[in-house]
């Protein structure tokens, strides 16, 4: 049987909040992920053959699911809307862009595409951006271009589906929660965060290192025992030689623990850095599963 690695991600601050069938918002689906697996083992662990799944989602999941909700109502809200997909995105922005400047389409697409979201994102609208510059009168052309195409199709950007959730929320067409439990975001858009407010009332972000107030966890138990050193390398080479070293010399000695190597530059050193680590695993008698993510 091969060995069972302990989990990525402390269970017991969830502990409640999963009981109480609470809503659990991550930053990233692989965060969701492993809150699901960590959960799964700890009710394996209890001699528990079935459970009911932990209401865990990233947030831009649990934002679709809202959606859907709202679809499945066929709520008025949304009746006769649906979400502009990417590639159909990237069609109509061309569109927006080659009725205003003929000469640039196909050159600011995916750029007009990532500005207009963070205006929405910060609940924004074009008018309100100052205009600095020429730049700034192009895009507003494109986006009015845009919204026009968009509403002659029946379709919305993902972020005005998220601004038509949170008025689902508001006229009761959703459910609001009880409470709803933050993890692993470093700072979240003011458009996700006022929808969050909009569906519940008590929303708690749990650190990500310790713990939150009347949950206990391992991490917060430890001594602060962290060692950092600095070491001069010849080469960007010899650096990953020496760190999958390292890592192997470490797993040797305690190899229930987790390890994990920052690579800066990993998607131009993929082949380079799986066959140093796999290499520095064999030479110190290691077998062990390693997670690559490029």
């Amino acid at each position: 049987l091969s060995r069972m690695l302990p989990p990525l991600v402390d269970i017991t601050p969830f502990c409640a909040a999963i009981e109480a069938e609470q809503l659990i918002v991550t930053s990233n689906q692989r965060l969701a992920a492993k809150i699901t697996q960590a959960w799964g083992e700890r009710m394996a662990s209890n001699n528990k053959t079935v459970w009911k799944a932990p209401r865990v989602f990233a947030i831009d999941h649990w934002l679709a699911r809202c959606w859907e909700e709202l679809q499945d109502q066929n709520d008025s809200l949304v009746e006769g809307l649906a979400v502009v997909g990417k590639q159909q995105s990237s069609y109509y922005w061309d569109r927006a862009i080659s009725q205003q400047d003929p000469d640039l389409v196909g050159s600011y697409v995916k750029t007009a595409e990532k500005t207009l979201a963070i205006v929405h994102n910060w609940q924004l609208t074009t008018e309100q951006i100052p205009d600095s510059s020429p730049s700034v009168a192009h895009f507003k052309a494109w986006a009015s271009n845009f919204a026009l195409l968009l509403k002659r199709n029946g379709l919305v950007t993902i972020q005005e589906s998220w601004q038509l959730v949170g008025k689902g929320f508001d006229k009761g067409a959703l459910c609001t929660e009880k409470s709803i439990l933050l993890y692993g975001f470093q700072s979240i858009p003011p458009l996700q965060s006022a929808i969050l407010q909009q569906a519940s009332s008590s929303v708690i972000t749990l650190p990500m290192h310790g713990s939150s107030q009347g949950c206990s966890s391992e991490f917060s138990q430890r001594p602060d025992n962290h060692r950092a050193a600095s070491l001069a390398c010849g080469d960007a080479n010899q650096e990953l030689v020496m760190a999958a070293n390292w890592a192997a010399t470490e797993l040797a000695a305690n190899p229930e623990q987790r390890i994990g190597l920052v690579i800066p530059d990993l998607s131009n050193r993929l082949q380079a850095s799986i066959r140093h680590i796999s290499e520095a695993l064999q030479s110190h008698a290691v077998q062990i599963p390693v997670n690559v993510s490029a």
